[in-house]
């Protein structure tokens, strides 16, 4: 697929995705209308706050998947990293927030194989801990098909975080992108731990957008967990889709979708749409409080000395488990 066919595929599926989601809109603007809205402001902030501890629980379980690798960094150089680097996936082609990454980290001292090695178990782990959240939950909430998808979803899973079958798949990705092989010298304990941190972190997420959407529209306690599988599944499906942007509209339109089951519909229109701006808000000040913890790192006494949870040795290129081989440059 050439550059200039891959960009016309974007825009026309944005277009596609944007028309049908405001014709959706269009057709319950009444309902939305007129619809009394009241917005419970703590509530949300509470929200907000959720999800940004959420993010940054996500880059502390990188650290400690670098720490694996050998990369001792400290937590606020990973931070700063990963939500900087992290507002690239809002640009078109999905390959800048992964540039950024590696850029801001080998400026760390982290060497590219280090990186590389990371994001690959980390994107693979979380999504397939999300969808395995998505399947189980959504399957009980929504009929008698849980036994079922478990037995989909759970073996592969157990199968995929075998370290030799994991580092397979990944230099066949590799391969595939005329990259070099890594060797991935991490245990399967190692790899089951970080598929437990990240469920974890899917579930603090769930509860984010649970707290967020109650804040708009009154939704028992009781389907809590339906809403966390729900934004795993619209999260990783979005992410999935190598035509849009961040995801931008697929998500929502999983969102729009799902939501519909235990929303009204117009209810369901309006926090998905304004659930993008919330997530933003939150990675924008995630952004900001990772500069906010490095600039007192810095000029903490008039001394550059770090504080306590950023020390650490940074390894010098090549050195540490994962980095036996040159990566990409």
């Amino acid at each position: 697929m050439t550059v200039r066919l891959r960009k016309v595929l974007q825009y026309l599926a944005l277009a596609v995705i944007a028309f049908s989601l405001s014709w959706v809109l269009y057709g319950n603007w009444e309902k939305v209308k007129t619809y009394q809205w009241s917005f419970d402001y703590p509530l949300l902030a509470l929200s907000l706050g959720v999800m940004l501890a959420s993010l940054s629980l996500y880059a502390w379980q990188w650290r400690i998947s670098l720490h694996c690798l050998g990369a001792t960094i400290g937590f606020i150089k990973v931070l700063r990293t990963y939500f900087v680097g992290n507002l690239g996936r809002y640009i078109p082609g999905k390959v800048w927030q992964f540039v950024g990454w590696f850029y801001l980290f080998e400026r760390e001292g982290v060497s590219p194989v280090q990186t590389l090695t990371s994001i690959a178990v980390n994107q693979v782990i979380q999504n397939m801990t999300g969808l395995a959240l998505a399947f189980v939950v959504l399957g009980q909430a929504l009929g008698k098909m849980a036994p079922g998808l478990t037995l989909i979803v759970i073996p592969p899973g157990l199968v995929l975080i075998q370290p030799s079958v994991l580092e397979r798949l990944l230099n066949w990705g590799l391969r595939l992108l005329k990259r070099e092989p890594v060797a991935i010298a991490l245990t399967a304990w190692d790899l089951a731990r970080f598929a437990a941190l990240h469920l974890g972190i899917w579930l603090c997420y769930g509860l984010a957008f649970y707290l967020f959407t109650r804040a708009l529209y009154p939704v028992p306690p009781e389907r809590l967990p339906a809403f966390a599988g729900i934004f795993a599944g619209a999260w990783v499906i979005g992410f999935l889709s190598f035509l849009a942007p961040g995801g931008l509209g697929v998500r929502e339109s999983v969102l729009v979708y799902l939501l519909s089951f235990y929303l009204p519909s117009h209810v369901a229109i309006v926090v998905t749409l304004l659930s993008r701006l919330w997530v933003t808000v939150a990675e924008l000040l995630g952004t900001a409080l990772a500069f906010g913890f490095d600039s007192l790192r810095r000029n903490r006494g008039g001394r550059r000395a770090p504080l306590p949870w950023s020390r650490g040795r940074v390894p010098a290129k090549g050195e540490g488990q994962g980095a036996g081989l040159d990566g990409p440059g």
